[in-house]
């Protein structure tokens, strides 16, 4: 279940305060947005609104509606592919394609199905970023997202000294 990409990752936590009806979230007073993840967002961005491994029922791809500033409250809404809860179900894929923890990275929901949106508590992982290795936990299963072509066509991967190769079974 893959979802467009989105420009930066957006920390619920570390937005100011605010309030979300139905898909619409509204900063609860005057304010930009402000900087996400090293990023300045402008009207019509796409953001995943995140936190990694905490649950909550505002996690999402939202768009950019307002900026806001002085005289206006920051909105974001619920991006077209994910606002109905037949479009957002678990193994749901964002990528996130800028930023400063999270350049080049892909995000996970791991919430299991059936989910309602906009009240089933909405947990995201990130699963990997360009040029790290991620782990989920101690017990680590490996699975190749590469086909092939004979059992001579390994996967290389390089993480400081340890080298981990996948290789056809």
């Amino acid at each position: 279940d893959y979802k467009l990409s989105v420009r930066a990752l957006v920390s619920r936590s570390g937005l100011a305060a605010y309030t979300r009806v139905g898909n619409v979230i509204t900063a609860n007073g005057n304010g930009a947005i402000g900087a996400q993840d090293g990023i300045t967002l402008v009207a019509t961005n796409r953001v995943l609104v995140a936190d990694d491994n905490v649950a909550h029922a505002d996690h999402g791809p939202y768009d950019v509606t307002v900026v806001g500033d002085g005289a206006t409250a920051y909105v974001l809404t619920r991006s077209p592919e994910g606002d109905a809860s037949a479009e957002v179900t678990g193994g749901l894929l964002v990528h996130v394609l800028e930023g400063t923890n999270h350049l080049d990275s892909a995000w996970l929901l791991i919430t299991d199905d059936p989910i309602t949106l906009n009240t089933t508590a909405l947990n995201f992982r990130k699963g990997w970023q360009a040029g790290q290795v991620t782990t989920l936990n101690t017990a680590q299963t490996v699975t190749a997202v590469k086909t092939f072509a004979s059992a001579a066509d390994p996967v290389f991967a390089k993480e400081a000294n340890h080298t981990l190769a996948v290789a056809a079974s």
